[in-house]
């Protein structure tokens, strides 16, 4: 156990891991599923191992939408009820804010499309913003524009 615990360390010491993704791992190195389970118990105890606190960070990311972290999340082996207790702490309206400034500073560049908005409305539904999102934030936009 000590090789595999040494191991999960400096593989967390690198980038945060959810148990699934250090599951993996450990398995990539012949660990056993019991020892893996063990190692991955006792960082649990620790506190070095949190599928909850890292869902929780990862929710608070800058510049994507739900959709996107939702996604992330569940790729990295994060349960569907972990996921969703973290997107119930992100703000809606700074959801809002955040498309509208990506939105603006993408702006003069996405004006010389040929279709201005569906080039936003792409960049911003690959980013993971819901359609109500991205609806709302070009309508007001549009409205903006035609007000000058």
């Amino acid at each position: 156990m000590a090789d595999a615990m040494q191991y999960a360390f400096r593989a967390l010491a690198q980038r945060a891991l959810t148990e699934q993704e250090l599951r993996t791992r450990l398995a990539r190195r012949d660990v056993s599923t019991e020892e893996a389970e063990r190692v991955i118990s006792r960082l649990r105890e620790l506190g070095y191992l949190d599928d909850t606190a890292l869902a929780r960070a990862a929710s608070d990311r800058r510049g994507v939408g739900a959709s996107r972290i939702r996604f992330d999340l569940k790729r990295r082996g994060v349960d569907r009820q972990t996921v969703d207790a973290a997107l119930l702490t992100r703000d809606p309206e700074q959801e809002r804010n955040e498309a509208a400034q990506l939105v603006e500073r993408n702006r003069e560049r996405w004006l010389r499309a040929r279709d201005p908005r569906a080039r936003a409305y792409g960049f911003l539904a690959r980013r993971g913003f819901s359609p109500d999102v991205i609806w709302s934030v070009l309508r007001a936009l549009e409205s903006e524009a035609n007000e000058l």
